[in-house]
């Protein structure tokens, strides 16, 4: 699992869904996706000028090094009391939702999915 912080330089409406099927064609792969990341998030004024901060979360096969699940947080808002534990357990509920993380043992016998 990879996170970084994304600065978007307009607002939008609406949250971004990101999901495997919609990222660039450089996150399909973890080295690629890791280098491109790297060299924007280090430029000087990366995170100066933006409009809208989210996390943005990307998990690869450990063997293949191929993304497996992508996604994206609502905006951060600085001034908001939303911690970072509330940000990942928002992802940890979507991973689950996704099946990509097993219940808890206590939570197994009560979900259903369809």
């Amino acid at each position: 699992m990879v996170t970084h912080l994304v600065a978007e330089p307009t607002k939008s409406a609406e949250p971004l869904p990101v999901r495997v099927n919609t990222v660039p064609e450089v996150y399909r792969q973890l080295v690629p996706y890791y280098q491109d990341v790297y060299f924007k998030v280090m430029r000087t004024g990366y995170y100066s000028g933006y409009q809208e901060l989210r996390l943005e979360s990307n998990c690869y096969d450990t063997k293949t090094g191929a993304l497996l699940w992508s996604g994206r947080s609502q905006p951060l808002d600085p001034n908001s009391e939303q911690t970072i534990g509330q940000v990942v357990a928002q992802v940890v509920m979507q991973l689950r939702d996704d099946r990509l993380l097993a219940l808890p043992r206590a939570d197994r016998q009560t979900q259903t999915y369809d």
